[in-house]
């Protein structure tokens, strides 16, 4: 059974606190009302929200060299906030031997090329035979990375209240420490 889940993050701006830019959503929860209200209204320093597709899945070696690239962000600290297991990630720049510098212009790594040393990664991940969440995420510019991250549904749906209470605890502290002088 492959599932669809969803993670916001802001266009232009990081580091919103409000705690439903954290949380990790089903297609349900996404497709909701009030959820379709808050991504066409919330804003943070007028930067509208966009909304990132995850898939929990058996992948292909095909389907993973071919995955889409998230750019500018990485939902890994939002997946492990909301309960799901971290199994790895591979840095792109290191299975490429390309050195990663801070502001260099980061070429496309072409991973049909790189096809059976990431297949041979990702058999030790066990890949066929369990519902993964991978995800290819890139950023330019002074802090660059290039990585294919790999996550499994963990205690997501067993716990997701509890999670979520713990994010919204989190934004609050954060928000608190925000305002002292």
């Amino acid at each position: 059974m492959s599932e669809r889940l969803f993670a916001l993050q802001h266009t232009v701006s990081l580091g919103c606190q409000k705690p439903r830019c954290h949380f990790i959503y089903t297609k349900d929860e996404i497709q909701s009302n009030d959820m379709e209200d808050y991504i066409l209204n919330h804003k943070y320093h007028d930067s509208p929200l966009a909304v990132y597709e995850l898939k929990s899945k058996i992948w292909s070696i095909d389907e993973i060299v071919n995955v889409s690239e998230i750019v500018g962000w990485t939902p890994r600290f939002f997946l492990h906030d909301n309960g799901f297991l971290y199994n790895g990630d591979i840095d792109i720049f290191k299975l490429f031997g390309t050195p990663q510098k801070p502001n260099q212009q980061i070429g496309k790594h072409d991973l049909n090329k790189k096809k059976s040393e990431l297949e041979a990664i990702f058999e030790r991940l066990d890949y066929k035979q369990q519902e993964l969440i991978v995800y290819r995420s890139k950023r330019y510019g002074l802090c660059n990375w290039d990585n294919i991250a790999v996550f499994s549904i963990g205690c997501y749906h067993n716990s997701k209240k509890t999670m979520r209470d713990q994010i919204i605890q989190d934004c609050i502290t954060r928000n608190k420490g925000r305002f002292r002088i």
